[in-house]
C-alpha cells in the first residue's frame, strides 16, 4: 500500500452512520452462531468506528499497528507518515503482531463471516488463517509465533482454540459453560482469559492455565468484570494487566 497521511489527518473516511447500519444488518444476517448470545453480539462483533481502534506494538517497539474504518494502519513512534496496510474488501480490526515481526493476525469481515487472517506488515498482503462456519475473534499470539490462539463460536457461546500457523490445523483449548474469550499468552506459554466464575452474576473473572498441562485451569480473579476486561499480560513480569468495573467504576488494574 502506497497511500499514507499524516497522524494530524486521521478523520472519518466513511460515513459512521451508514457503515454501522450496513454491518449491523450483515451481522444479523452472517451470524447465526450467535443467536440467543445476546452480550456475544453486542460485544464480540466488530465495531464500527472512523476512529484508531485496537492499537498493537510491534515485538521491537518501534512501531504501531491500529485498526480504523474497517482498515490497517502502521506508524513509526519516532515520527512520520502513517502507512495504511490494507484497503478493502475486508473489514479488518483486531489487529495482534506476531513475536518475530513478521506477522500481523488479525479478525477479518469477508462478507462470509468473521475469519482470521495473517497480514504481511510491509506489503499489506493478506491471507485467511482461519474461516470456520461460526464466529472467530480476538487473535493473540503464542510466544513462539507457531500458534494464533483466538476466541471461536460455532454453536452460540465462545471457546479458546489455537491454530497452526504453518499447517492450519486447529484445537481445542478451553471450553466448557458460557463465554471463553479474551485470550492472552504469557512469555513462557501461560494463558489467561476471560470466563465464567462460580457465584458471580455479571461476565466472571479470569482465568490462568498452562495448554500444556493437564493441570485445571485456575480462577485468579473474580469480580464480575465486563466484557471490557481485555486481561493482558505486563512484559517481563509475572503479573496481568485488565480493565477492572469492580466498585461500579472502570479502571485499569
Amino acid at each position: 500500500m502506497n497511500r499514507r497521511l499524516s497522524l494530524c489527518a486521521l478523520v472519518a473516511v466513511i460515513p459512521a452512520a451508514a457503515a454501522g447500519q450496513d454491518l449491523e444488518t450483515a451481522n444479523a444476517l452472517r451470524y447465526g452462531s450467535l443467536q440467543g448470545n445476546i452480550r456475544g453480539e453486542v460485544h464480540m462483533l466488530p465495531s464500527v468506528s472512523t476512529g484508531p481502534m485496537s492499537p498493537a506494538w510491534s515485538p521491537d517497539g518501534r512501531s504501531l499497528v491500529f485498526s480504523m474504518a474497517g482498515d490497517l494502519w502502521k506508524t513509526a513512534l519516532d515520527g512520520g507518515p502513517v502507512q495504511q496496510l490494507t484497503e478493502g474488501p475486508w473489514y479488518h480490526f483486531e489487529p495482534a503482531w506476531s513475536p518475530d515481526g513478521r506477522w500481523i493476525a488479525a479478525t477479518v469481515e469477508t462478507g462470509a463471516g468473521l475469519d482470521l487472517a495473517l497480514v504481511n506488515p510491509s506489503s499489506g498482503d493478506t491471507r485467511v488463517l482461519v474461516s470456520n462456519p461460526g464466529v472467530d475473534v480476538q487473535p493473540a499470539w503464542g510466544p513462539d509465533g507457531r500458534f494464533v490462539y483466538f476466541a471461536s463460536a460455532e454453536d452460540g457461546s465462545f471457546d479458546i482454540r489455537r491454530v497452526d500457523v504453518e499447517t492450519g490445523g486447529q484445537e481445542l483449548v478451553v471450553g466448557g459453560r458460557g463465554n471463553q474469550i479474551q485470550p492472552s499468552v504469557s512469555p513462557s506459554g501461560e494463558l489467561v482469559w476471560l470466563g465464567p466464575a462460580p457465584g458471580t452474576s455479571g461476565s466472571g473473572g479470569l482465568w490462568r492455565a498452562s495448554p500444556t498441562s493437564a493441570k485445571d485451569p485456575v480462577l485468579i480473579r473474580a469480580e464480575e468484570t465486563a466484557y471490557r476486561a481485555r486481561p493482558r499480560w505486563v512484559p517481563g513480569r509475572d503479573a496481568i494487566v485488565y480493565v477492572s468495573d469492580d466498585g461500579g467504576r472502570t479502571t485499569w488494574r
